[in-house]
This record gives structure tokens, C-alpha cells and sequence, in this order.
């Protein structure tokens, strides 16, 4: 499988983003020609229906689920409709869009595993014949491409561009390949690849729509008989006619789940931040969580929120912007719904003579309790998954330790396979206080020997799944960047060594490692793995980086950064020099530079770490939280911002491209200091940055030192 390595635009989460009201409807319509508004307006009677039908300028819709009809009018002809006692309520007609939330690039090759469909693990329930047959699923959202994994039972378009259900956007196909791709020995598959799915588009190309459109949509599925409305999408305001639609589905017995909303991102946990549908009771409203069981840090946190799903770097079906079939992958909250609109399904059928109310709590007793006990903000009842107990309050046995993988290459790198031997599981007692299996402490003790060197690290504490644990020399430098990863009943264990290996010597690694857990809150026991592990492995001769172009101006400056660690090379034994380069590996090169040494903090991303440090100094990075700056390629002008910090002043823009140019931080490639020909707006490549990084280092002042509050004084920079 290829996948698209284009981002996903405008699908990550779909939210309703509200229009003001016209505040003076009656003065803003009073004169022939005014402007004209578009509205819902709500009736109490047939009095009530005809009035708006007779006031008001045109009518584009009338409803039968609801007393509703959508309709334009002046402001003069509302300020009667308001004042009609026959008139319940008037909503003007608002408009909604897709917006980016946590874009992500295609994964690479070897990362092309639906890690969310693992943690769902429907295969029992399929294995049981449950597969989501006959069940009929509404996913409202921006069409559905007619994807070769995806079977389209039917559909509508409530938009008023076209009465073609396709996707034109991308992000309806996404949230449909989570719920039934088909088992066709393609890329992936659904949690329920036998569902009907039906495409019931509410938005355009661009991801925007309108209230007419969703109410509309929701109307067409009730009359159609879902079963399930799948709502990835979402507002921060309340709609009442929004709120009477998705109770109406519900009364029909539809099970309405929704998105909680991709908003936590540096906002407090005190915050609540679930969006409309999703707060209404009716509804299911879900969060997103990592293969690490952790928040998604973009997730809404609220008391509406009643269960977690995989909604982090989730793989599905895509649109490419050709119109041919694709796959991409995205985060958000619009990504966890599906996974559990599947798993509904596949209640659905084992159950079909329950009610949505039974199956919903059904659906509880397959959660995974996280955070804090019982029902809380984050996760609501907990991550759910098949491979939950169900009730039951006996240890689950786990499967036997995975094998693990050596990625790399000669020369500093090796692979090799890893397979655990002599694990023994064993049942013991746990004591009082112990985190749910999924989300356990973990001990673990690591030996790196070469021949008679040894280089160790121990660690005292506990980690939790998800943490980084690593190899220092006796030098104090880094050797081993090490992942322990634990998914429900399993354990992988990712070690990846940087340590420069010598030829014709049997390195061995030793993993000792103890995990406890348990299934349910009253389970009072659990399985222990203890695996010793003792993986002989040896490594051809090293070789050297070769660099992509010799003689080059950067030569010398690579094998400064190779030798330094720094940087390393890629598994062909090329540098790629001219290769660009993020805000966030320019900010690891500037760290590892200075601090090698640089204490890991908790966090799933790589650069977690680099970011916290440089937040302590105040160094102007765009992000410490949000996953889209950081990739972004790093500008120049950023550059020398965040070198110009290292030397403890406040300069921006051209002040601080001057800084560098006076102190000599910017030679290398430019021929002659100025403020043009460094090119502030430019790029940068990894040569480039390590150039810089090399010219802190020798010309800097010898250490990191922190960013003032106010900016350094314009008078201090010299002459160029």
C-alpha cells in the first residue's frame, strides 16, 4: 500500500462556527431591496406555518420532522414573524466549516499499521459472525468517494451546489473507512466492513455548510430508517433546532454518536470545551486517545463526554486531490467517533432486539477505565475495546511478550530481530494501588555490553506505558532511545541503539522488565510477565556517512554534526544536505548541541522533550503544543531568532538577522554579511542548520542562556 503523502486539508474535525445574529432585524430590513436573511424559523401551529409562508421572501425548504421552514427574509418581514404569537423561535441560518486540527503527514512504509483497529479488536465479534450486516449507517458529513474499499448503500446531498453525494473534500471518505472498509485484502479495514454505509453530504468542497444543510441531512436519515448517525463535526453554540432533530433521532431509536471537539489545545482541564451535537443527552459524545492510551491533547474535555477511542494518527480512505482512490492519515475527535459508530454496529447486530438506551450501556461494559476512576472529563467511561472483559471481573491473561525490532544500518546502526524467550506469565497479587492494565507502571532495567565495556542505565522509578526510557554511556552521552509501548494484551518493546558499533564484537542487549495490570476496577489479581531477555547479535564493519555531494561547502560541517551526534545520517549512508528542515529538528540539533544530556520529559511526540526545555528558556519556537508548527519547514529569519536567544538578548525580525551577521553566527554559504542576502524568509536545509548550530557553538557564548521578558536594546547591535 501506497500512502498519500499529501496532509489532509480541512478534515481533521468539522465544526459548526457560528455567524453573529443581525442584531436589528426590524430597522436593517425596513426599506424596499433590503438585505435579505436566511433563516430557520420554528412554528407553533398551522397559523404559524402560513404566516411565514405569506411573509416571508422566499421559502427553500419546509420540514417534516420538525415545525420548521427555512426561508429568506428582509429584516421588517422577521421583526413580524418575531412578533407572531404563533411563532416559536427564529434561528438564522448559520454557517459552518472544516477546520485543521493536528494535521499529520502520510506514515512511511513500515508504519502502515491501523493501530486504532488493533486497539478496537473486533475480530472476536467478527469470528462470531458479527460483521455490521444489515445494520444502516449515517455518516453526515462531506460525501463519501466512491472508494474501491468502500461500498456506498446509498445516499443524499443537502447542499445546494449539487445533488451528487462524492466527496469533494476528503473528509466524509475518512471517517467512513474508520467505520466499514471492506475486508478485500487491500490496505485496510473497518471495524464493521459489512455495515451499509450511507453518504449523507452537509458540506462542501471547502468543508463549509450550513444549518439548513445538517438539519436537512438529520431529517433524511430519520425518514430513511439509520440505525446510526455518525456526526463528526460539531459547535460551540447551542442550536435549539439542532438539539430538537438529534432527540427526534433518538426517540425513532437511532443511536446518535458525535465528536466531543478538537479544542483542549492549551486550554486548562478546568475548561470544559465539548462542542454541540456532541453535549446534547442524546448523544454519544466521544474523545480521542493515543495507541499510548493518553488524551489526544487537541480532545474536548467535559462531563458530556461518555467514552475515548483511538483519534491519533489514524490511517483510512482518502480522496487524492486527482479524484483517484487514496489513504491518509489524521488526527482528531472526528476520527474517534467512527470507531466507536463501528463498534455499535457490530453490537447492533449481536443485539437487534435491543433499544439504543440498552445498547448504549451495552457499549460501556466495553470499556477500559482511564484517568480517574469511574466516569470522568477525559475519557468518560474509558478507551473502548472488544478486548475488554465485558463485565467480567477475572484476570485476562495477556499474549506472550512481541517481537521487537533493531531498525538501522552499518555504520552506527543495526537491525536485527529480537524475540523474547523464557517469558513466563504468572498470576499474583496486586497491591492497593495499582493503574488499570493498559496503563500500568512498568520497571524497566537495561544493559548495553560491548566485549568488556558495559554502558548502563538504570531506572529507579516507574515509567509509565509510553515513555521514553534510554542508554547513557559512561561518558553520560546517549545510546539507546528505547519505546515500551503496551496496547491492551500486549507488550512491544521498540529499543532503536545509536551507540557506533566496532566490527567482529557480540553486543548483547538485556531487557528486564516486570508488567502488572488488571482488567476491571473489582479484580483484585492480575498476570505478571517477567521476561529476561538475552539478545546476542553482531554487526558488520562500519562505514562511513557518504555525503551526496563531495567537496561540497558543507562537508566539514556534517561530519562535525555526525561526529558530535547531532545529527545521523539515513539508512543508505547519505546525509541529505539539501533536505529541509522543521521548527522542530532545528530546535533538537540547537539542544543536543549544547545539552546532550537533556532529561527526557513524559510526552508521545519525539521532540516533546526539546520543546519543554525550550519553553523553560522562553526561546521564540511557535508551538510548545500543537503538532502542525513543528513540522513546519523553520524559516531563517526564525533561525536567527532562536540562535540570537542562545546568547542571552531579545531581537526579532531583521534586528535579529543583524545580531547574527555583526557576531559572525551566520557564516558559512553567504558570501557577504547583509540583511538581504541572508534571506529572512527563505528555508532553511539540513546543512544550513547545522552550519548554524556549529557557529553558536564556537562563536555563542559557550552555553544556553535564557531569553529576556523584554526586548534587548537596538542601540547595542554594531555596525555590519
Amino acid at each position: 500500500m501506497t500512502l498519500s503523502s499529501i496532509y489532509i486539508k480541512s478534515i481533521l474535525s468539522v465544526v459548526l462556527l457560528s455567524l453573529a445574529l443581525p442584531t436589528q432585524w426590524a430597522s436593517a430590513g425596513a426599506s424596499p431591496g433590503a438585505t435579505q436573511h436566511e433563516v430557520i424559523v420554528v412554528y407553533k401551529n398551522e397559523e404559524g406555518k402560513a404566516a411565514i409562508l405569506e411573509d416571508s421572501s422566499d421559502v427553500s425548504h419546509e420540514f417534516d420532522i420538525i415545525p420548521a421552514v427555512a426561508a429568506s427574509a428582509t429584516g421588517q418581514e422577521l421583526a413580524e414573524l418575531a412578533n407572531d404569537p404563533n411563532i416559536a423561535y427564529i434561528e438564522p441560518n448559520r454557517l459552518f466549516r472544516a477546520v485543521e486540527t493536528g494535521l499529520h503527514p502520510a506514515a512511511e512504509q513500515a508504519e502502515q499499521s491501523q493501530w486504532g483497529f488493533q486497539a478496537i479488536q473486533p475480530a472476536p465479534m467478527w469470528s462470531a459472525g458479527f460483521t455490521g450486516a444489515g445494520v444502516k449507517i449515517a455518516v453526515i458529513d462531506t460525501g463519501i468517494h466512491p472508494h474501491r474499499e468502500l461500498t456506498i448503500a446509498g445516499g443524499v446531498s443537502t447542499v445546494d451546489y449539487t445533488g451528487d453525494f462524492a466527496d469533494d473534500n476528503g473528509h466524509g471518505t475518512h471517517v467512513a473507512g474508520i467505520i466499514a472498509a471492506r475486508r478485500n485484502g487491500e490496505a485496510m479495514v473497518g471495524i464493521a466492513p459489512d455495515a451499509e454505509l450511507y453518504a449523507v453530504k452537509s458540506m462542501d468542497a471547502s468543508g463549509n455548510g450550513t444549518l439548513q444543510d445538517l438539519l436537512e441531512a438529520l431529517e433524511w436519515s430519520i425518514e430513511h430508517g439509520m440505525d446510526i448517525i455518525n456526526l463528526s463535526l460539531g459547535s460551540p453554540e447551542d442550536s435549539p433546532l439542532i438539539r430538537e432533530m438529534v432527540d427526534r433521532a433518538y426517540a425513532e431509536g437511532i443511536v446518535v454518536i458525535a465528536a466531543s471537539g478538537n479544542n483542549q489545545v492549551d486550554v486548562p482541564l478546568s475548561t470544559y470545551t465539548v462542542y454541540y451535537p456532541a453535549k446534547y443527552d442524546s448523544v454519544i459524545a466521544v474523545g480521542a486517545i493515543s495507541r499510548w492510551n493518553s488524551r489526544g491533547d487537541f480532545s474536548s474535555v467535559g462531563a458530556e463526554v461518555e467514552a475515548a477511542a483511538p483519534g491519533v494518527d489514524i490511517i483510512s480512505t482518502y480522496v487524492n486531490e486527482n479524484g483517484t482512490d487514496g489513504y491518509a492519515q489524521a488526527s482528531g475527535t472526528s476520527q474517534a467517533a467512527p470507531h466507536v459508530t463501528g463498534m455499535v454496529a457490530l453490537l447492533m447486530q449481536k443485539y437487534p432486539s435491543m433499544t439504543n438506551a440498552q445498547l448504549r450501556r451495552e457499549l460501556r461494559k466495553f470499556a477500559i477505565d482511564l484517568g480517574t476512576p469511574g466516569r470522568d472529563i477525559e475519557f468518560g467511561y474509558g478507551a473502548l475495546t472488544f478486548a475488554a472483559p465485558s463485565g467480567s471481573s477475572s484476570a485476562y491473561e495477556p499474549q506472550s511478550l512481541s517481537e521487537a525490532v533493531l531498525e538501522g544500518s552499518e555504520g552506527g546502526r543495526f537491525q536485527e530481530r529480537l524475540e523474547a524467550w523464557k517469558s513466563e506469565w504468572s498470576l499474583r497479587e496486586l497491591p492497593a494501588r495499582t493503574l488499570l492494565r493498559g496503563n500500568a507502571p512498568l520497571g524497566v532495567s537495561l544493559q548495553l555490553a560491548a566485549g568488556s565495556s558495559n554502558f548502563a542505565y538504570i531506572d529507579e522509578s516507574s515509567v509509565r506505558y509510553g515513555e521514553n526510557v534510554f542508554v547513557l554511556n559512561g561518558s553520560g552521552e546517549r545510546m539507546n532511545d528505547f519505546i515500551v509501548q503496551v496496547l491492551f494484551n500486549r507488550i512491544v518493546i521498540t529499543p532503536s541503539v545509536d551507540a557506533l558499533l566496532h566490527p567482529n564484537e557480540t553486543y548483547r542487549l538485556i531487557i528486564d522488565s516486570s508488567v502488572r495490570g488488571k482488567t476491571s476496577l473489582s479484580a483484585s489479581t492480575a498476570y505478571e510477565l517477567t521476561s529476561p531477555l538475552l539478545i546476542p547479535f553482531s554487526v558488520a564493519q562500519p562505514t562511513a556517512y557518504a555525503l551526496t555531494k563531495q567537496g561540497a561547502w558543507y562537508d566539514e560541517t556534517v561530519q562535525w554534526g555526525l561526529e558530535n551526534r547531532i545529527v545521523t545520517g539515513y539508512e543508505d549512508g547519505s546525509f541529505k544536505p539539501n533536505k529541509p528542515v522543521s521548527e522542530a529538528e532545528f530546535l533538537a540539533m540547537l539542544l543536543r548541541a549544547f545539552e546532550p544530556d537533556l532529561s527526557l520529559v513524559q510526552g508521545e511526540r519525539w521532540a516533546d522533550s526539546y520543546y519543554a526545555r525550550a519553553k523553560a528558556l522562553r526561546y521564540p519556537v511557535k508551538s510548545y503544543t500543537s503538532l502542525t508548527p513543528r513540522g513546519t519547514i523553520i524559516a531563517r529569519r526564525q533561525v536567527a531568532e532562536l540562535i540570537s536567544s542562545t546568547d542571552g538578548v531579545r531581537f526579532s525580525g531583521d534586528d535579529a538577522i543583524h545580531y547574527l551577521l555583526a557576531f559572525g553566527l551566520a557564516e558559512g554559504k553567504q558570501a557577504a554579511p547583509s540583511i538581504e542576502g541572508f534571506n529572512g524568509a527563505k528555508g532553511l536545509t539540513r546543512a544550513e542548520a547545522l552550519q548554524f548550530v556549529r557557529n553558536v557553538i564556537r562563536y555563542g557564548s559557550g552555553a544556553l542562556l535564557e531569553r529576556p521578558l523584554r526586548a534587548s536594546d537596538r542601540g547595542d547591535l554594531p555596525e555590519l
